[in-house]
């Protein structure tokens, strides 16, 4: 069914084309590949606009009704998956022979999104640069037929990388893993479970700084509000656990 409804397309566009007179040189029109990718890896899919843009058209209605091209790829690099048409246009594809008109029939006058590409990247493919275009274009503005130009666009394939599962390295003694846990022998354990605080030494933060890496240094202002600041905190989660407690022994 698909097919067929193709061929019908196809046909039309062509009696659209054939009917109409000769090409005028001063009118033309553009058709540009747009996609916001530029860099891909093996394996990747991504989608491509197929946008009719730069008309300048004097005949008919001055606009573009329809049009066909030929989308052009290093197939050892790409794969066409779909040709999807935008809203307002019917658009067939055919072993990339695409066709494409107006719903209504009126022409477009203004830059306008015609159909979206889906494109895959092959798995075991070469890397480097590759472009897809469009070849072979002719439009009508219901009484003329125009040829049309392309705007190519660059793909860049390039190797994938591999993530880095292994843990990073922050300061001398922090180090974060994939679990986000910070282990620092010097920093105390706060672990608070279900209304209770196991604090490890049971000491305040300030008595855990290492003394071979603060001897004969003074400690930032900032440092220290901070290390008040953390004090405070923890003795008023203290204050709460022992106040439900407290309650709970009423």
């Amino acid at each position: 069914m698909r097919k067929v409804k193709t061929i019908s397309i196809m046909l039309i566009m062509s009696i659209i084309l054939l009917l109409s007179t000769n090409v005028y040189a001063v009118e033309s029109f553009e058709l540009q590949i747009s996609s916001e990718v530029s860099s891909l890896n093996p394996g990747d899919t991504f989608t491509a606009d197929i946008v009719l843009d730069n008309m300048d058209v004097t005949s008919g209605d001055q606009g573009i009704g329809a049009y066909s091209a030929k989308i052009t790829y290093d197939t050892s690099v790409l794969e066409l998956v779909s040709v999807e048409q935008a809203t307002g246009w019917e658009v067939m594809e055919n072993e990339n022979n695409m066709v494409a008109l107006t719903s209504d029939g009126e022409v477009v006058k203004e830059r306008t999104k015609t159909a979206t590409a889906t494109f895959k990247v092959k798995d075991n493919t070469k890397l480097g640069e590759t472009s897809i275009s469009l070849e072979n274009i002719s439009g009508s503005s219901g009484e003329v037929t125009i040829s049309g130009t392309a705007v190519s666009k660059g793909i860049t394939v390039e190797e994938k990388r591999e993530e880095n599962n292994n843990n990073t390295t922050v300061g001398g003694n922090n180090t974060i893993g994939r679990d986000n846990t910070v282990e620092d022998e010097n920093v105390v354990d706060n672990n608070i479970g279900e209304n209770n605080i196991d604090i490890r030494n049971n000491t305040s933060i300030a008595s855990n700084v290492d003394s071979s890496t603060t001897a004969g240094k003074e400690l930032p202002y900032s440092g220290l509000r901070n290390i008040v600041i953390m004090g405070i905190v923890i003795l008023i989660i203290i204050s709460i656990v022992f106040y439900i407690k407290y309650k709970k022994a009423v």
